[in-house]
């Protein structure tokens, strides 16, 4: 016959009231070993597991508070690892409880016209960005105040616009800039123009200028007419039954990409006859075909336009 490894006991108890006539029943039921001890209830056993869970003195997971308060206008966030969103976005949320074996980094932000100036608490210093760990409880205070400002004014001369910023110099030739920081301005020339160079708290000819606007600045920008090629003094003259083009002009033959000399039989409808080398002597040949001739220096330098056509010659 079998030995069952438990059994089910029922422990009958009557307890007679103190000042009543009439007994108590309990009625106790556990499960014995086969040694005879007493095992505990399974729904109390695992009421009594749970608690000690949840206990937050015999928990192993343990949570510190870090807390955040700001002074002046901006927002602070903070961030940890693996924790999405950030826990910290102060503005709305500016504490929470994490895990004490969290780093939190916080960053400081200003709003437009204010600037961060420093954390005091568990936090120093005029950094932006502070990193914390959770072994206790954290505290820190981020500052912004009002940030002071620099003036920028732009004068110009000639035809173009300035943009930078708060100028755009066409119409906004004036603008205020946090103090301290850069701006960079470019310089555009309008059509017909090229850019001549800088003045003031600028200099050089580079269209483009940064400047560290510590204090008030004044800016100068100068755009003169763009130089264009000479046009070519077109003759000619016929022998033999070829006509010899020849032409003048007093170039820089650096500057010149080509001649384009171009041909029409009635002096309206162009095509291009050949684009000539600027060579010396300039010269060339071609039969008598077309009656009418023209011819224009194009340019190699961005800085230097083209001549404009030169006078139509017409070959009898």
């Amino acid at each position: 016959m079998n030995t069952l490894p438990h059994r089910i006991t029922f422990l009958f108890v009557l307890i007679a009231l103190a000042g009543c006539g009439r007994p108590r029943l309990i009625i106790q039921t556990g499960a014995t070993t086969e040694s005879g001890e007493q095992e505990p209830d399974t729904e109390q056993k695992a009421e009594t597991d749970t608690a000690k869970k949840t206990d937050p003195v015999t928990s192993t997971e343990l949570n510190n508070t870090i807390s955040v308060t700001k002074a002046g206008s901006g927002t602070v966030t903070g961030t940890v690892t693996g924790i999405t969103p950030s826990p910290i976005r102060c503005g709305t949320i500016c504490s929470a409880s994490l895990a004490s074996t969290s780093s939190i980094r916080l960053y400081a932000s200003p709003a437009t016209g204010q600037r961060f100036k420093g954390w005091t608490g568990a936090c120093s210093g005029t950094v932006q960005s502070c990193t914390l760990t959770l072994a206790a409880a954290r505290q820190a205070t981020a500052t912004f105040e009002v940030a002071p400002t620099s003036s920028i004014s732009i004068s110009k001369m000639g035809a173009g616009t300035i943009s930078g910023g708060p100028i755009q110099c066409g119409s906004t030739c004036t603008g205020t800039v946090v103090s301290g920081t850069s701006l960079t301005l470019l310089a555009t020339p309008a059509e017909g123009q090229i850019f001549a160079g800088w003045s003031g708290a600028c200099s050089g000819l580079s269209s483009s200028c940064t400047i560290s606007v510590s204090s008030d600045k004044l800016v100068a920008a100068t755009f003169i007419p763009m130089p264009v090629l000479e046009v070519p003094d077109l003759a000619y003259s016929v022998s033999g039954g070829f006509i010899t083009l020849t032409w003048i002009d007093d170039n820089d033959l650096a500057d010149v990409a080509d001649y384009n000399l171009q041909a029409s039989q009635d002096g309206v409808n162009w095509v291009t006859l050949a684009r000539v080398s600027p060579q010396v002597p300039h010269a060339f040949i071609t039969t008598p075909a077309p009656s009418y001739y023209r011819m224009m220096a194009t340019s190699t330098s961005p800085s230097v336009g083209s001549s404009g056509w030169s006078t139509i010659i017409q070959v009898n």
